[in-house]
């Protein structure tokens, strides 16, 4: 079934998992490495499970950096694929997985199926306004409202998700109004008290306001368990790729007692009590890391919860040293060392690469890397007079601190494009021009 009907057995997977998050953003970075798109969920094109749309797919949201995907017009079907869940230009015609409104956290079976029963009598839903005045608000409450908008289900009514909360409670009260209207069968809505029609009252006008991007996706990950507008890790992703030696779904596959690297966003940090061994009586650090692969455990204990605790705050980017804990049925880390990702560059970097000419100042290149003597191996592309190119190593005198100040140095003297920095996996490409693209992220990147 996986091999012939890939896209089918994906959803069947994801709607028998879909009380389970940690499982359904496993699967949706499954198909995401399938070439499978899955699409966010919609109140105009989603079930209660997820199910299997064919047809061209728009690309993903977020390509041009932002987190907001575009928002087609009312009634739309064809929704914009999340860049986290889905590949960035899916085959025409192989096939979407749409986002079920079962697996929306507030919504439950009565309230999702509410919402397709009536999208399928009257067709779909325009806006907030018609919504709130169509579907049974007994089945659909206020709060199952709140986790549809933050969900992302009413982008494709084009309205913004911070618009559309504001707007939430006089929808529901239009909403009320016109059911106890049609309910009691009065025609207030269109006529006076003498029977005569009344000047229609304005369409309700939703604001342009917006969350910033941090507040939409706490939002959606609320709701859903994890992102699917667009992962806050994207943009990091070969930055993790160069200095993670693993993710948190290999983290199964080492054996207990291996050293690894393991990079990602904070999600929690909580402290316990230790109540055995060494370290009994102890408070300990109990932090949680999201990445782009799911979630882990890793525990910090007395002296680096002090050392480290500052810099461990909610959604703060860091890399997690330490060994593989199996002793329970989930891996866990036990951490010796927290580095932030503006140090990843300095305290990862195994290789510099440059890349050298016959017209190169060799004696200034000397100079600028005897000033910044450290622990990483440089080598050198060299061309030959034969269009050759020959991969010469450093004396180890010559190895290297790859700091920020160096590489901005370096790529001044040598040019855009000629230095090249390989974290612990060997994963590296060109460094960005420092004084455009400051950051870690400009310079370890795969």
């Amino acid at each position: 079934m996986k091999t012939y009907f890939p896209v089918e057995f994906m959803a069947a997977l994801m709607t028998f998992e879909m009380t389970n998050t940690d499982k359904v953003a496993e699967y949706c970075e499954d198909c995401r490495e399938m070439g499978i798109a899955v699409g966010p969920p919609s109140i105009n094109a989603s079930e209660f499970d997820f199910v299997v749309e064919r047809g061209p797919v728009a690309a993903s949201p977020g390509e041009d950096g932002s987190a907001h995907p575009a928002r087609p017009q009312p009634g739309g079907q064809d929704l914009p694929v999340d860049s986290g869940c889905g590949p960035s230009h899916p085959a025409e015609g192989s096939g979407a997985i749409r986002f079920g409104l079962g697996a929306i956290k507030g919504v439950g079976s009565k309230a999702a199926l509410a919402i397709v029963e009536e999208r399928e009598r009257g067709g779909p839903y325009k806006d907030l306004f018609d919504f709130c005045e169509r579907v049974d608000l007994s089945a659909v409450n206020r709060g199952c409202l709140e986790a549809l908008i933050c969900s992302g289900a009413f982008d494709c009514t084009g309205g913004m998700r911070k618009a559309l909360s504001e707007a939430l409670e006089g929808a529901i009260n239009l909403g009320q109004a016109a059911q106890r209207d049609r309910r009691s069968g009065q025609m207030s809505l269109f006529c006076g008290d003498d029977g005569q029609p009344t000047p229609e009252a304005p369409e309700p006008q939703l604001t342009t306001a917006e969350w910033s991007e941090a507040q939409m996706l706490a939002r959606e990950k609320a709701v859903l368990g994890f992102y699917i507008t667009r992962h806050p890790l994207a943009s990091h992703e070969r930055l993790l790729e160069a200095c993670a030696t693993a993710t948190t779904a290999d983290l199964a596959r080492y054996r207990d007692g291996d050293t690894v690297v393991v990079g990602g966003l904070v999600s929690s940090l909580r402290t316990v009590t230790a109540r055995g061994g060494r370290s009994a009586g102890r408070k300990l650090g109990v932090l949680t890391l999201d990445d782009l692969k799911g979630r882990v455990d890793a525990i910090l204990f007395s002296d680096e919860l002090i050392k480290y605790r500052p810099v461990l705050t909610p959604d703060a980017l860091v890399f997690l040293e330490g060994v593989v804990d199996r002793k329970r049925e989930e891996p866990s880390l036990r951490v010796s060392r927290v580095v932030m990702a503006e140090e990843a560059l300095q305290t990862f970097a195994t290789v510099l690469l440059l890349n050298v000419t016959r017209d190169t100042p060799v004696e200034d290149l000397i100079q600028i890397l005897r000033a910044h003597r450290g622990g990483c191996r440089v080598y050198l592309n060299v061309e030959t007079t034969d269009a050759m190119v020959a991969q010469i190593e450093c004396n180890p005198s010559m190895r290297v601190s790859c700091g920020v100040e160096l590489i901005d140095t370096l790529v001044q003297l040598l040019g855009r494009g000629a230095v090249c920095v390989l974290g612990p996996n060997r994963r590296a490409m060109p460094v960005q021009d420092v004084r455009n693209s400051p950051g870690a992220a400009a310079y370890v990147v795969t």
